[in-house]
């Protein structure tokens, strides 16, 4: 039985079952493991996976066929006749590339005349006509298939469609014809994205080709930019009617870069004029739809790519209407800004912001970039009082950046200034958990609030020990508040490193504490924590002679009735080393 006739071999009704299968492109895998040996995966309706096994002689002899469903070797079941049937679409393929469809052409004829003998146009239209026949064949198939089968079929149409760009890829670079590859592509990413959408393939396998064909769209309407202007509008013409066919099949990204090939030809008074009225239409319709998140975004990227082509031909009065007619869009709004200060309009600068301010108040960063373009403003105009509120509020807000020019705006009454900062910062129901606040104390080396500060955390109390501890009103502060807060690092420490952050905080603290302190502490803690050999033993290595006198006097009765030799073995055992 040979491939090219196994049909006449096998009963009807195997046939079609085979084909059925073939056709909804349940044939996981196809691999040519050698010349004419085929191994392939078939998919059943029941959901099972069946191995099939093809071995082809030179005349195309079916030699060796076989299928994991059934044992019988003169039997041909459905499965082994849809490999039959890709394995010829196969050859079928590589006979039939786009590519194969290129000069030399000899015979080849488009009516009545030679392929060499016609026009441009005509060679155009022929091979226009080719490649569609082409993506015919390899992906409008897909369009009846059941979309209980999504994953697979989007890995086939992705494969083919890679195929199908490759092959008009090779014929745009032989042939020279660079609205062959403009209109080739846009039929192709027509086709892909009505399956995308039917299919809902989202794979990253299918955007990247997507972008692959938008990126080399775009270089070659690079190329037709020095073209007569009739071939430009056609190009123009293409894109917008690709455009508004696949526009409820296509995310807004895919659409926006659409509009990014268009806009390579805008050069051209005539198809600026065309591109901007169909620009205007669309801002339109989403302008009508108010309050929707996406769409005013969308709105906004359109609206963006407008001004860049008002920015590029028209004048600045006309660019700086556009800017104050959109400027309730933060982007719009930041450049009409940057105008007006180029042109010293600084009051409009400040009304503008102090509404931008009142209508961003719950948004910080937008509200901190309005405040420094009022703060440029005041500047450029002198206005010193109204520099200081406005530095003095940004400050408030949390912006330490702008102390230090607060300080220069107030050189000669900084203090009472400052004393005003702090009592409004206290305002706050705890101004010690504002980091602006802390670091403007720590700047001003202001000890009362440092002291204040820890007296509320304890645990920043090495933070600031060295600094208060210069100062005898605040001594007993410090050192309460540094035994505290050892004694807190002590109670949690549970393993070795713990442990040894602990003994390095303690040597800390014996550098700032006297000695009568500093004994008391290790004292203290080898009373509480008696019962934890493992702490004891990093204290005993601290301080031996301190936890030896301890020993003795806390612990007078209890040696007493112990001999020498058993203390000495008591003693040893706080003595032997942790580290």
């Amino acid at each position: 039985m040979k491939l090219t006739t196994f049909e006449k071999k096998i009963h009807s009704p195997v046939l079609e079952r085979g084909n059925k299968i073939f056709l909804e492109n349940r044939i996981i895998e196809l691999t040519e493991v050698r010349t004419g040996a085929f191994e392939s995966l078939v998919l059943d309706n029941d959901g099972r996976e069946y191995e099939v096994v093809l071995l082809l002689g030179k005349e195309l002899d079916i030699l060796i066929t076989g299928c994991a469903c059934h044992e019988d070797i003169e039997t041909v079941c459905e499965h082994e006749v849809a490999v039959y049937y890709a394995v010829i679409d196969r050859f079928n393929d590589q006979k039939n590339r786009i590519s194969n469809l290129i000069p030399p052409m000899s015979g080849k004829k488009v009516g009545q005349k030679s392929i060499n003998a016609i026009n441009e146009t005509e060679k155009l239209n022929f091979y226009i006509q080719a490649f569609e026949t082409q993506v015919n064949k390899k992906l409008r198939r897909y369009t009846e298939i059941s979309t209980a089968k999504t994953y697979l079929n989007g890995v086939k149409i992705i494969k083919d469609a890679h195929s199908l760009f490759y092959d008009l890829k090779e014929c745009v670079m032989k042939t020279n014809l660079v609205l062959l590859g403009i209109k080739g592509y846009l039929l192709l990413l027509h086709q892909l994205l009505f399956l995308h959408y039917q299919l809902e393939e989202t794979s990253d396998s299918y955007f990247e080709l997507v972008y692959e064909i938008l990126n080399e769209q775009q270089c070659l309407v690079k190329v037709m930019i020095n073209e007569p202007v009739h071939k430009r509008e056609e190009v123009l013409n293409e894109l917008l009617c690709t455009l508004d066919t696949v526009l409820n099949l296509i995310d807004f990204e895919i659409e926006m870069d659409i509009f990014d090939i268009m806009f390579v030809l805008v050069d051209e008074k005539v198809i600026r004029q065309r591109l901007m009225s169909y620009l205007d239409k669309k801002i339109e319709i989403l302008s009508a739809a108010h309050n929707q998140v996406n769409t005013i975004r969308q709105l906004e990227l359109l609206l963006q790519m407008k001004y860049e082509v008002i920015d590029r031909y028209l004048t600045e009065e006309e660019c700086l209407s556009f800017l104050k007619t959109y400027c309730q869009f933060n982007h719009f709004k930041m450049m009409y800004v940057e105008k007006l200060l180029t042109q010293h309009q600084y009051q409009a600068v400040i009304e503008l912001m102090k509404v931008a301010e009142i209508e961003d108040r719950e948004h910080p960063m937008l509200l901190k970039q309005w405040q420094c373009l009022r703060y440029e403003a005041y500047e450029a105009i002198n206005d010193v009082t109204s520099q200081q509120k406005l530095v003095k509020q940004l400050v408030l807000d949390g912006h330490f950046e702008f102390y230090e020019k607060l300080k220069d705006l107030n050189k000669d009454a900084f203090q009472s200034v400052y004393q005003e900062l702090k009592s409004e910062f206290k305002t706050c129901v705890d101004p010690y958990s504002s980091s602006t606040f802390i670091n403007i104390i720590e700047l001003e080396k202001d000890l009362e609030e440092m002291n204040a500060y820890v007296l509320r955390d304890y645990t920043q109390i090495e933070r600031y020990a060295d600094l208060l501890i210069k100062e005898e009103v605040y001594r007993k502060n410090v050192m309460n508040c540094y035994r505290l807060y050892i004694d807190s690092i002590a109670a949690t420490a549970k393993n070795k490193m713990e442990l040894q952050l602990v003994c390095k905080t303690i040597q800390r603290f014996s550098k700032i504490a006297d000695k009568s302190e500093y004994d008391n502490l290790i004292e203290h803690l080898f009373r509480v924590y008696a019962r934890r050999t493992q702490f004891i033993k990093v204290l005993t290595t601290l301080e031996p002679k301190i936890i030896q006198k301890y020993l003795h006097t806390q612990n007078e009765k209890e040696l007493s009735k112990v001999n020498t030799a058993n203390q000495d073995e008591i003693y040893s055992q706080f003595m032997t080393p942790l580290f």
